[in-house]
């Protein structure tokens, strides 16, 4: 049992990296009314290969950012901005996939990864520890065992040469 328990440690891991993941794949609330700074920092920008829209330095990234202080101010919501950008401009520049089934996928291949883990874990034989110890002490020579006992004795009374 205690061989599963890295297994068991692991695909604690794993479970709690998809569940914040799925959390991540929704977003944010599609009916809130979102800062510009929250949109300018979760949008890709489509000027700056990589960057967010907060981070492109380009003119046109400025008067985008502008369009979206505006709606913003103008009480749009997060459903209707991001419309508004996938209307205008390629789906990358949402950033994240939205669908849950972008992230279920891999999840799932994951967890029949270390369901795969478990069972070959699972069909190994089990030697403890002591069995060992028993079948390496077993394969030294007699006359060896009883020279290596007393150096192990006076290396314990730290009087070993």
């Amino acid at each position: 049992m205690r061989r599963l328990l890295p297994l068991v440690a692991v695909a604690g891991l794993v479970v709690i990296a998809v569940a914040t993941g799925l959390s991540a794949a929704r977003g944010p609330s599609p009916n809130a009314v979102p800062s510009a700074q929250e949109v300018d920092n979760r949008t890709m920008s489509p000027f700056c290969v990589g960057l967010t829209l907060a981070a492109c330095p380009s003119s046109e990234a400025l008067r985008l950012r502008a369009t979206i202080a505006g709606m913003v101010s103008g009480g749009r919501t997060n459903r209707e901005i991001d419309s508004f950008l996938l209307a205008n401009y390629p789906k990358t520049v949402i950033g994240s996939p939205r669908n849950l089934m972008a992230w279920a996928v891999p999840a799932a291949a994951v967890l029949a990864g270390l369901g795969v883990v478990a069972a070959l874990a699972l069909r190994r034989p089990r030697t403890r520890d002591e069995d060992r110890a028993e079948e390496l002490v077993s394969a030294i020579a007699p006359g060896d065992q009883a020279r290596i006992a007393a150096d192990l004795r006076r290396f314990a009374q730290e009087t070993s040469e």
